[in-house]
């Protein structure tokens, strides 16, 4: 029967103490986080797979998932798409949907850091790597609001950002007390805006924020130039639009030319106009006077770019540039290293500010539909029926998300934060779900195993190569509490220990010598 139970003395049960006196180096959400540990980023990469696409397994020695996935077709959909709706209706929430193409063409983004980005935050970091990535990698893409928003949007897709991680940021942000007032200023300013309170160095102080001490150093124009950038920089972030009265009045109290105020209202007016829907040719004629004294604003980079571009990525390019305009003359006092820091405050206020507006959603009305597919799944897939009816002793209402979850793409935010919702109980059920999938996508089917509750035991034990040592523990535990399961468990573990093997050890197995199989 496949639910019988065993306490076997065998090389799988012997292990268990063994893991249990492995130790990793910091709490994460529930977890033991060793950077070289890739169960996360082993989910979220296997997550919206085909099951059974592989001829072999995929795995590294670490099981660490990588370039193999690619041969592996998506058939899920986005879990975007479950609560696209939901999101289109609070402020913020349509730039999850932004196409790339308006997001960044013909602005100050470098994509190829931006996708480098986009790839470190696929798994789970300790406070010190996470700080050095957002550090290095964040200022390279762009000194903008385009790239703090395209920053912003792919840390969003990371581990949820604590305060520590935050904390940690700051605290290793090279430049000293002017770098940290700077990532300060960034982030307070910002998260006032939204919260629709004027920014002002008094509100900034009030906080208790490093910048108090530093700011009053800068000159008035400055902090005014920055204070308007922020404030434009917020509503770019919530996906709402700049107006010619609110531009004109920030560049009204900045100490600028009649010239140069007068160009930045007509930038303003012919983004909205051809936002409106209006020809670009007819527009741009209409404001040829103001044209003159605009085209030296718009940085070299964004000016060549702009002619190629179709009237939504021109309308927000347009905006953007009006916006940076602000900012740039803020921060023209800055040393580079303070620079740097205003582009890394910025991207990760806006990534916390993306990840509060999801969060809500997907550990409400997004589990309660992941659990109804997942219970659907458990009856039409017979392989992940089985695990459910012989391992999932606990947790079965953690399984059915995970295995429902599982079915979709994902990103790391995604995954982590609908994990962490789950009691104990219901995670352990979770993460049987998840390394059911990951071994099903990264593995080839045993020509040995027919029955789906060996299979299942097969695949998770496979599945969970790659996790942490306590989840191993308590996922091999509950497969070698029941036959069937433990039989699809043996043949997988001998399977990843000839994967293992030296040349020396392989040289040895062929002549009968060496390591005896598990029984």
């Amino acid at each position: 029967m496949a639910g019988t139970r065993h306490n076997p003395k065998s090389r799988l049960s012997r292990g268990r103490s063994a893991m249990r006196a492995v130790k990793t180096r910091a709490s994460f959400g529930g977890f033991s986080v060793d950077i070289k540990v890739p169960w996360v980023g082993n989910a979220v990469k296997a997550a919206g797979r085909a099951v059974g696409g592989v001829a072999k397994g995929i795995a590294d020695e670490s099981g660490r998932i990588g370039r193999g996935l690619k041969g592996v077709p998506i058939v899920g959909g986005a879990l975007e798409g479950v609560y696209h709706y939901a999101l289109l209706a609070i402020p913020g929430g349509a730039l999850f949907f932004a196409s790339e193409q308006v997001l960044v063409e013909g602005k100050r983004v470098d994509r190829v850091a931006l996708n480098a980005l986009r790839q470190g935050v696929k798994d789970v970091h300790e406070v010190a790597p996470y700080a050095q990535m957002v550090i290095s990698l964040v200022p390279g893409v762009g000194p903008g609001i385009s790239a703090a928003i395209g920053c912003g949007l792919a840390l969003a897709e990371g581990q949820p950002i604590s305060e520590a991680l935050m904390t940690g940021v700051e605290d290793a942000l090279p430049g000293g007390p002017l770098a940290k007032m700077a990532c300060d200023v960034a982030r307070q300013g910002i998260n006032s805006a939204i919260h629709h309170e004027k920014i002002t160095w008094e509100t900034i102080a009030q906080e208790g924020i490093s910048a108090a001490a530093t700011a009053v150093a800068l000159p008035d124009d400055a902090k005014r130039a920055l204070e308007s950038g922020l404030t434009c920089g917020s509503m770019l972030m919530q996906g709402r639009r700049l107006d010619r009265a609110l531009v004109a009045g920030f560049a009204e109290e900045l100490n600028l030319p009649p010239q140069a105020k007068a160009a930045l209202g007509s930038l303003t007016d012919i983004s909205v106009s051809i936002a409106q829907g209006q020809r670009v040719d007819q527009t741009l004629l209409s404001h040829v006077g103001s044209l003159v004294a605009a085209v030296p604003m718009i940085p070299p980079d964004v000016r060549r770019s702009l002619s190629n571009l179709a009237s939504p990525a021109l309308s927000s390019s347009l905006q953007h540039t009006v916006t940076d305009v602000f900012l740039d003359v803020g921060k023209q006092k800055f040393p580079d290293a303070a620079k740097r820091a205003l582009s890394v405050g910025m991207a990760t206020v806006h990534a916390q500010n993306l990840q509060s507006i999801v969060a809500p959603i997907l550990t409400g009305d997004v589990e309660n539909k992941l659990m109804a597919e997942g219970q659907s799944l458990i009856q039409s897939d017979p392989v992940v029926g089985a695990a459910y009816r012989s391992v999932v002793r606990e947790g079965q209402e953690g399984f059915q998300i995970g295995a429902a979850l599982m079915r979709y793409t994902i990103n790391t935010h995604q995954f982590l934060t609908i994990r962490q919702s789950l009691s104990q109980v219901e995670r352990n059920g979770f993460d049987l779900a998840a390394s059911l999938h990951i071994g099903r996508v990264a593995n080839a089917a045993s020509t040995q195993l027919s029955d789906p509750h060996a299979q299942a035991g097969y695949y998770i034990t496979h599945g969970a190569q790659g996790g942490y040592p306590s989840q191993k523990v308590a996922q091999l535990a509950a497969v070698a509490d029941s036959a069937v399961p433990r039989v699809g468990a043996v043949v997988a573990v001998n399977r990843i220990h000839h994967a293992r093997m030296s040349w020396w050890e392989s040289l040895l197995s062929l002549f009968g010598l060496g390591h005896k199989e598990a029984a």
